[in-house]
């Protein structure tokens, strides 16, 4: 099995998981619900701004490291 390279894992949950971080740490991390999480990682259409920042730093990467869709 080949080892994962990040740029080839660009979604909200891939990111997470190759971030080694739980949902639980995240909704810490970021202060969201768990609840909010899942349905933003299976729509991540109209994702507001001010989530995916916390997000991105939560998984500490940039926000251009998770593809986002239609942010704003």
């Amino acid at each position: 099995m080949s080892c994962l390279d990040f740029n080839n894992y660009r979604g909200l949950r891939e990111t997470r998981i190759f971030r080694g971080v739980s949902i639980e740490e995240m909704s810490k991390l970021a202060d969201i619900t768990i609840e909010d999480i899942i349905h933003y990682e299976s729509n991540p259409e109209n994702i507001p701004l001010n989530i995916a920042k916390k997000i991105s730093k939560a998984l500490r990467v940039s926000i251009d490291h998770i593809d986002f869709v239609n942010v704003g």
